[in-house]
Order: structure tokens, then C-alpha cells, then sequence
């Protein structure tokens, strides 16, 4: 099984990026909360897996981190350090 390489870059040397996309590292530090504002937690890691992408959060107690997937993700606002997120029923 191959991995993709890392490549490791100075920030100032990142392109810009469209308006709707981000740079994973800057997810880190983000707090994030449901659609009615109540916090869930802070994402302290982004990770690359070979079928998913998933984020490492500080989570409330109870609870485990939704699935980083866009059917639960709601907005990402890396300006604010914020992400809304709705997780499945039943979380």
C-alpha cells in the first residue's frame, strides 16, 4: 500500500484558496458547537486516513466527536475559529 508524500511548506508560500475551501491545519484550535450553539467541543488534530479524513476534538463529556462528514458538518469559519456541526441522531 502506498501514502501519499508529506510535504511540509512555509504558510506564506500556501496559495490562496477559494472562498469555501480551507487548509485542514487551520481547522485546528476551532471550537465547535451544534446549530443552536451548544458547544460540542475543540478540534485539536487533522488526520488523513485511506477512506476518510477525520479530526481529533476535545469533546464534551458523554459524547465522542461526529463524524466528519458533510451530511453533519454545517459551516466552517476559520476567521471566527468556528464549526458548526449537527450530529446523527442519537449522538
Amino acid at each position: 500500500m502506498r501514502f501519499p508524500r508529506r510535504r511540509v511548506m512555509r504558510r506564506d508560500e500556501l496559495p490562496p484558496l477559494p472562498e469555501d475551501e480551507f487548509y485542514w491545519a487551520d481547522l485546528v484550535g476551532c471550537r465547535v458547537s451544534d446549530e443552536k450553539g451548544s458547544p460540542l467541543g475543540e478540534v485539536i488534530a487533522v488526520e488523513a486516513g485511506p477512506a476518510t479524513t477525520g479530526w481529533s476534538w476535545r469533546v464534551r463529556a458523554g459524547g465522542g466527536p461526529p463524524p466528519v462528514v458533510a451530511a453533519f458538518l454545517r459551516s466552517v469559519d476559520v476567521a471566527a475559529r468556528r464549526v458548526v456541526a449537527a450530529p446523527p441522531e442519537g449522538w
